[in-house]
């Protein structure tokens, strides 16, 4: 693959290139931040190129075409996929957010997952 299909991101020091269908993409990336565990699935940091919304984020996710929950993380920590959440598969929403969080920035990320399987907590 050329460059020009390439966006090159540098972080504590490493230079690394993540693919893009436009160089104007808006893009997530994760960072595996665990070892895998035995049911092959792992904990992930998740960087962000530019601001997002909850909703820019989920259009983002969708186009990864994985499947699982994009939840927000309450402040109890009692939800495993966050509360309020959505579930996705492929590039679908099977069920959807509350449009009160739509419009929300999205201050920090984290996934989990394995295989085609990704679950996003967000924080807003």
């Amino acid at each position: 693959m050329g460059k020009s299909n390439q966006l090159l991101l540098e972080s504590n020091g490493e230079r690394r290139y993540c693919e893009t269908r436009k160089r104007t993409e808006i893009m997530i990336i994760l960072e595996q931040i665990s070892e895998t565990f035995g049911d092959c699935t792992a904990l992930y940091s998740v960087e962000m190129t530019k601001p997002y919304t909850v909703k820019e984020f989920i259009k983002q996710v969708l186009r990864k075409k994985e499947w699982g929950y994009v939840g927000i993380e309450n402040k109890y920590g009692e939800s495993i996929f966050g509360d309020p959440r959505c579930e996705y598969k492929g590039s679908k929403l099977i069920t959807e957010m509350p449009k009160e969080v739509l419009d929300k920035p999205v201050l920090r990320a984290s996934a989990s997952g394995g295989w085609t399987r990704m679950d996003y907590t967000l924080e807003i």
